[in-house]
């Protein structure tokens, strides 16, 4: 999870001071030549990638305002991602209120507690607690929650795009043709991935751990299960996004409303329209733009990929580096909600929980002496545990009670999201 923290409880001010961007209108340039190691956009201009030229604010908003939907991409970790999307947002609505917010940070079983807090039935506590955020999306909700208040404050619906853990867990095993129908809980086959799609989920997968053989090398994808699923696993994704996105715009459609569904959405589902755009398109849903941020030093060749552009428009964004600072402890597994405490899904080589002992399908019921009944209980204990000293875990194996005894040693814990 990241440390970074931003400010809140100054939506208001900030929104007004997004509302009068409008009038600044970046300086339109001639054609620019996307080359390798070109400089393609500078913080704070779009860059229309149609046509290779800066554009200014008002005509990408304009036209954003105009579309049915719109896909706002994010690296889920960096402050500048979440500050655009507010002000894309923000102007957006300037032009059109009558918008609604789609979150892949929220499963759509949590649609009922999305509901509750813009209708400001809950404080920012109780939303969090019940979205089940640290159980399920994990990344700091100070990123995130400017733009959940701004839902608040204007009223403006939000929308879960997500799917629950298991869903994914069981396409990543058995792949989507090994779910029946109700495993696949009414989501539709996904449309096949491009040659484009495959190339880059290649290589995030040769980048996974379970991609790399006991050796450590990068695996060959041809013919393998466990690149297979991955892909499916993704596509599942996109398709849960894309259906949620299709199934709101067409209900209010037919209830006489047209709206702009806004998007927030991790670029690896955004990027070269491979992801929720391909899978919206097979669902028949073509009225929309795909905008993302750009670091203004990123490599220029990267804003195309055969051919193919990284979004309608990029919008240039200030290198984000983190502050050194002690990372938080990170226990190194994947957890999950289990019958008696917090399941272990899997464990991360080498890191403190399997030097530790503790292994996979392992129920963790205590920490530290306390009760571990759901993953929010497991991460509180272990982000107060100081470098150097030892946490003593409670865990029931098979039919067995364990007591493990894990050292958390150093300052730069594990360099992995997981808790």
């Amino acid at each position: 999870m990241n440390d970074t923290k931003l400010q809140t409880g100054k939506t208001p001010a900030l929104i007004m001071l997004l509302f009068l961007a409008l009038a600044a209108c970046a300086p339109v340039k001639s054609n620019l030549s996307l080359r390798d190691g070109a400089k393609c956009v500078a913080s704070g201009h779009w860059l229309d990638l149609k046509t290779g030229a800066y554009a200014s604010t008002q005509k990408i908003i304009k036209n954003a305002a105009s579309r049915s939907v719109v896909l706002l991409g994010e690296e889920h970790t960096n402050p500048n991602h979440h500050l655009w999307q507010l002000q894309t947002i923000a102007q957006i609505h300037l032009l059109n209120p009558n918008i609604i917010l789609g979150f892949e940070s929220f499963p759509r079983a949590q649609q009922d507690v999305l509901d509750r807090w813009v209708n400001n039935e809950l404080s920012e506590h109780e939303f969090i607690k019940l979205s089940g955020w640290d159980e399920f999306w994990r990344f700091d909700k100070n990123l995130y929650m400017e733009l959940f208040n701004f839902a608040r404050i204007n009223r403006v619906p939000m929308v879960a795009l997500n799917v629950e853990r298991e869903l994914i867990n069981s396409v990543s095993k058995n792949g989507w043709a090994g779910l029946n129908e109700t495993e696949r809980r009414g989501i539709s086959d996904p449309s096949p991935a491009a040659s484009g799609y495959l190339k880059i989920l290649e290589q995030v997968f040769n980048e996974h751990e379970k991609g790399k053989d006991k050796n450590g090398q990068a695996q060959s994808t041809k013919n393998n299960p466990k690149f297979n699923n991955f892909v499916d696993a993704q596509l599942t994704w996109d398709m849960a996004f894309a259906e949620a996105i299709s199934k709101k715009l067409k209900s209010e459609q037919a209830s006489g409303r047209n709206p702009i569904i806004i998007n927030i959405i991790g670029r690896g589902h955004v990027d070269y329209g491979f992801g929720v755009l391909q899978q919206l398109k097979s669902l028949g849903v073509y009225n929309v733009t795909s905008l993302v941020p750009w670091d203004e030093h990123t490599n220029c060749a990267q804003t195309k990929q055969g051919g193919i552009a990284v979004a309608d428009a990029i919008f240039g964004t200030p290198t984000f580096s983190e502050t050194p600072h002690p990372t938080k402890p990170k226990l190194g597994v994947f957890i999950e909600q289990g019958k008696d405490g917090v399941l272990v899904k899997d464990v991360v080589e080498k890191s403190i929980a399997a030097i530790g002992g503790i292994i996979k399908d392992d129920i963790i019921i205590e920490a530290a002496g306390k009760k571990t009944q759901t993953p929010a209980d497991l991460i509180n204990t272990i982000n107060a545990v100081l470098p150097g000293t030892w946490l003593p875990l409670k865990i029931k194996r098979k039919n067995q009670s364990v007591e493990i005894l894990v050292k958390f040693v150093g300052t730069d814990f594990h360099k992995n999201n997981k808790n």
